[in-house]
């Protein structure tokens, strides 16, 4: 079931109710898009600039980094902020630009591993398009 929306933007910021999980929910699926590493942020990128910002310090203008992206996956209001279950990261839209993926799963494995320790999931597992955390 999907839980969340993004206005069909590949970034957003969720409010403090976001995202609704179903208290019978056994994994959360959290995904997010690659290609916008090193784009540089608008209202066509990113849902809730307002509350994006309060999470990863980015503003309108700003360069999408590495460090956002880890922002997104371990704040406390981040992508997993009101997940139940299992926990799965999936870094989709993958391409040569945003090979970073390969080299961000030695930073992610620890601090990601840290964050969701109780019940990560973790199969290092990058295909031609995805990386499965």
């Amino acid at each position: 079931i999907e839980a969340d929306g993004s206005n069909r933007k590949p970034l957003k910021g969720w409010r403090e109710d976001e995202p609704v999980i179903l208290p019978a929910t056994e994994a959360t699926i959290g995904i997010l898009p690659m290609h916008c590493l090193g784009e540089i942020l608008d209202v066509t990128k990113v849902h809730r600039m307002e509350k994006f910002t309060a999470i990863t310090g980015l503003e309108p203008g700003d360069v999408m980094t590495e460090k956002a992206y880890l922002q997104l996956i371990t704040a406390e209001n981040g992508l997993f902020g009101h997940s139940l279950g299992s926990r799965w990261l999936v870094l989709n839209r993958v391409n040569e630009k945003t090979r970073f993926a390969h080299t961000i799963l030695s930073v992610l494995k620890e601090k990601v591993k840290r964050f969701l320790a109780k019940r990560l999931t973790y199969t290092g597992q990058c295909g031609y398009n995805n990386c499965v955390l």
